[in-house]
């Protein structure tokens, strides 16, 4: 409809038509989405020292205080992505996202379906735990962080530096609370652990304390989502919510109106525009709160943080190639080039960048351009050219097009495509593959074997 802005109506049969492209790429794309998280442990090395870490580490099990810490972070409202059923945001952008939706009808039951299956996906993908033991981990060792910082401001040792006053003034450790946390600890509500790790215990600093548990509790929250990344309205662009504002001198000519709000241009709305970016979420948050961070030199153990990032990008590598037998063997050809660029891709040192990189150097090979890769490096994968012109070029738009396009575009020509075309093994193991849950980390090799012996037997 045309007031003033073409509005994105979630009801639209379009956007409907969307929905369902975007939940089924989510449901068979992101088979192996909790292996990816390893680096998020690097962030979280990045945010505090390295004797903090493996005080956690020593006491997330046997100290009771340990976990005190961590439940700091759950009632902050931040490690609550389960119950939530928001843990997928991490990596995907959703039209709607409302396990409680209350309309009527086959929308109304696929909606509340869809949410349920998602939510049950993410758990089986490991997304949803290895996202709250992150999470868990960075609260345990803010908490001590924070009081720490507090403690050195309010005693004014010289120890606090200027990036220390810094980071803690960024998260509301002003002097006067500086004060008022010392306090605590001196009446003994804030203590310390055997290896002298600070417990906050904010359940106890009273009604006095009110407002200070507010601002301790809002920062914590904050500093775990700046940590454990994912995409917030502060790192999106409004286009991948579907959403560009368009010049009126340029709108008028589509018959569109000035936007009451924002004057001199037309605000258009649609599903289709934020497609390119389902898969983006983590990317643009990764550049605003990693990228960001070592550019204004924010992070505290600058060489630990990346050798970290590294290697534990190169784990999660190595782990998700080791799933399918298809995947051992590119991993054992794969050169030492390739394998240090896929650990860096996947560290998120420079998440964007590179995954526009790998994602030009494929629709360039596509197109017939230049080797983006100057012979050192190979896209992540090479698909099989199609014959048909019509199939070349649905095959290029699904890189530009983004998850939901190319998964569609995957079901319906490689899959239902290959049985009009006669040939049913190969039509059935794609379908089969493509299909919700498939490429679970668990049954990709299963599903994969599957599809290969179906694809023999059509054959005859």
């Amino acid at each position: 409809r045309v007031v003033g802005t073409v509005q994105r109506d979630p009801d639209r049969w379009d956007n409907k038509i969307i929905q369902v492209l975007r939940d089924g790429a989510q449901l068979n794309y992101l088979g192996s989405a909790g292996f990816s998280t390893l680096p998020d442990m690097a962030k979280i090395m990045m945010e505090h020292d390295a004797g903090t870490i493996i005080k956690v580490l020593q006491g997330m099990v046997t100290e009771k205080g340990v976990r005190l810490n961590a439940n700091e972070g759950v009632i902050a409202g931040e490690i609550i992505d389960i119950i939530k059923q928001q843990g997928g945001l991490r990596f995907s952008e959703e039209l709607a996202n409302d396990p409680l939706s209350n309309k009527s009808g086959f929308w109304g039951r696929y909606e509340r379906g869809a949410a349920e299956a998602k939510n049950a996906f993410y758990m089986l993908n490991l997304l949803a735990p290895m996202t709250k033991i992150f999470k868990s981990l960075d609260s345990a060792a803010r908490c001590h962080t924070y009081i720490d910082i507090a403690m050195k401001r309010a005693t004014g040792s010289k120890a606090l530096t200027k990036q220390e006053l810094e980071y803690g003034s960024r998260y509301g450790i002003s002097f006067e609370n500086a004060r008022r946390i010392k306090e605590l600890v001196d009446d003994g509500t804030i203590t310390k652990t055997n290896n002298g790790l600070w417990i906050a215990n904010t359940e106890r600093w009273g009604k006095e304390y009110a407002d200070l548990v507010k601002t301790f509790r809002g920062n914590l929250g904050q500093g775990i989502l700046n940590t454990v990344l994912m995409g917030t309205p502060a790192d999106l662009p409004q286009i991948v919510d579907g959403r560009v504002f368009i010049p009126i001198k340029i709108a008028r000519a589509f018959g569109m109106k000035e936007d009451p709000r924002v004057r001199g241009y037309a605000q258009m709305e649609t599903g289709l525009l934020g497609m390119p970016f389902q898969f983006f979420s983590y990317s643009f948050a990764a550049m605003n709160k990693i990228t960001s961070a070592y550019a204004q030199g924010q992070v505290r153990n600058k060489y630990i943080a990346f050798a970290s990032a590294m290697g534990l990008g190169y784990m999660s590598i190595y782990i998700k190639s080791q799933l399918t037998e298809g995947g051992r063997r590119n991993w054992e050809n794969m050169d030492w080039e390739d394998k240090f660029a896929r650990a860096f891709d996947q560290s998120g040192l420079l998440a964007l960048f590179s995954d526009l990189y790998y994602t030009g150097m494929v629709t360039s090979a596509k197109l017939g351009g230049p080797d983006l890769g100057f012979g050192l490096i190979q896209p992540k994968f090479v698909d099989k050219p199609r014959d048909d012109m019509f199939g070349h070029v649905s095959q290029v738009a699904s890189d530009i097009g983004g998850a939901g396009y190319g998964w569609g575009d995957s079901l319906l020509y490689d899959g239902l495509g290959s049985f009009v075309r006669g040939e049913y093994g190969t039509g059935a193991k794609n379908i089969i593959k493509d299909l919700p849950f498939a490429r679970l980390w668990f049954l990709k090799g299963f599903v994969n074997d599957i599809g290969t012996g179906i694809e023999k037997v059509g054959r005859f």
